[in-house]
């Protein structure tokens, strides 16, 4: 027999009969004795939808309206200009996530990521020296060449591994 809604309350067993006779608890506390319905597996209350009117109807209408295949713009795009409005081309951050990517997407052997990567970067017009040097030279002189070519090496030298080693045998952290 379920437990009354006072008895309920204050988790104690109740001692009601099936005859609608109270229980010994509520008639020591002078309480109505009344069956406890349980709120389990009931799901919750549904809002109400609020009623539309003519004005605000009129207001929210741009909302609803359908966008066609020529405005929509994928995220990538977006997301490439709004950091070429923001971003200068030389800014560490945004050369450090094209790193990162380019390193990404070799270390998954993916020319998906590769190709964001590549978009982001000529969306933010930033050239392939500028990612893996931090600066842009014109490359005249040998000497030059030579310092340019070490000062890439220096900073992605931790691909090498990347590219010397077979995918499946590659370890990578917060794949997948």
């Amino acid at each position: 027999m379920p437990a009354c809604t006072e008895c309920h309350k204050a988790k104690v067993k109740c001692d009601k009969g099936p005859d609608d006779v109270p229980c010994s608890r509520c008639v020591r506390l002078k309480r109505t004795c009344e069956a406890h319905q349980s709120k389990q597996g009931k799901g919750r209350k549904k809002r109400s939808i609020p009623i539309v009117t003519d004005d605000n109807f009129a207001m929210n209408k741009s909302m609803f309206c359908p966008v066609t295949s020529t405005e929509r713009q994928t995220t990538l795009e977006r997301e490439a200009s709004a950091a070429s409005v923001f971003l200068i081309k030389g800014h560490f951050g945004l050369r450090w996530l094209l790193r990162t990517l380019i390193a990404m997407s070799i270390r998954r052997r993916s020319f998906i990521l590769l190709s964001r990567a590549a978009t982001l970067a000529v969306k933010c017009n930033i050239s392939m020296d500028m990612i893996m040097c931090g600066e842009e030279k014109s490359l005249s002189d040998n000497s030059e060449t030579k310092n340019m070519c070490d000062s890439v090496m220096s900073k992605m030298s931790f691909l090498e591994s990347v590219f010397l080693t077979p995918a499946k045998s590659q370890v990578v952290h917060g794949d997948r």
